[in-house]
């Protein structure tokens, strides 16, 4: 399977480690230049990115690093889409690698189904991949409705192009997975156990975006305007495309039956 590591051309550290990491495990990787969003000029982050569907979708704008970080799995995407790859892996340069990552890769190249459009996540978006008794236990595919994080995971040709044309201009982050799963745009699965993890969302003073998504609870004035926020550019978005209307349907469902079922 091709593994692609995105890595932007100034972070010289994270690239070094992430590939000693790759050649202690044996396994063969290509580096994708990472896009730095601090040196798209307005016309470029025009065409990258819809403001309305970005607005739509998380009720704030972009911040440093977001639109870069998107723009880069895209680049992982279309790479497969041109070379014709059926499966490829795509990890992130700050992602921590357990000893078990190349077994879980070979693992879930035979269990992936290429004529699907499915993304299988390698990671649990922690620290670091779980130990204990994991060295000894088999691995195993988790269906999965909804996760964050994209610092390790596989996907298939048909997933690179269906999340390409739901996402072009771009209106998500890229593990915004739960939106393509409730579209039905994608199938989303976890290998478990986890072999991969995140350093930099455990240590926001690492990454900007993880600073943007741990901020503090709004006040009640400020979860009220939220809501009402959220009504409209939940509506908004939906209805920009049927795929999109039938998968907040699905979602507004899912819901109302996990209610009945708890009350």
């Amino acid at each position: 399977m091709t593994v692609f590591v995105i890595n932007m051309a100034r972070s010289t550290a994270r690239l070094r480690r992430v590939a000693a990491r790759l050649a202690e495990l044996g396994v063969t990787w290509e580096r994708l230049d990472a896009v730095d969003d601090s040196q798209l000029d307005e016309a470029a982050r025009g065409r990258a990115f819809s403001r309305l569907g970005w607005w739509c979708c998380t009720l704030a704008p972009v911040v440093r690093g977001q639109l870069g970080c998107a723009m880069s799995h895209q680049r992982a995407q279309r790479a497969m889409v041109e070379r014709g790859l059926d499966v490829a892996c795509v990890l992130e340069d700050d992602v921590v690698l357990g000893d078990r990552f190349p077994e879980a890769l070979a693992w879930a190249e035979k269990e992936v189904d290429a004529s699907r459009a499915q993304v299988v996540l390698f990671g649990d978006h922690a620290r670091t991949p779980h130990k204990n008794d994991d060295a000894l236990a088999r691995f195993s595919l988790k269906r999965a409705s909804w996760a964050w994080g994209a610092e390790g995971y596989a996907l298939t040709r048909r997933a690179a192009e269906a999340m390409l044309a739901d996402n072009s201009p771009i209106r998500v982050m890229n593990d915004t997975w739960g939106r393509w799963v409730d579209q039905g745009t994608i199938e989303l699965f976890r290998v478990q156990p986890a072999v991969c993890a995140q350093t930099s969302w455990d240590n926001p003073d690492e990454s900007e975006i993880a600073r943007s998504m741990q901020a503090a609870d709004l006040p009640p004035i400020g979860r009220a305007w939220w809501t009402v926020r959220r009504a409209i550019g939940v509506a908004l978005d939906a209805l920009s495309s049927p795929r999109r209307l039938r998968g907040r349907l699905v979602q507004l469902l899912r819901r109302m039956r996990i209610a009945g079922e708890d009350a």
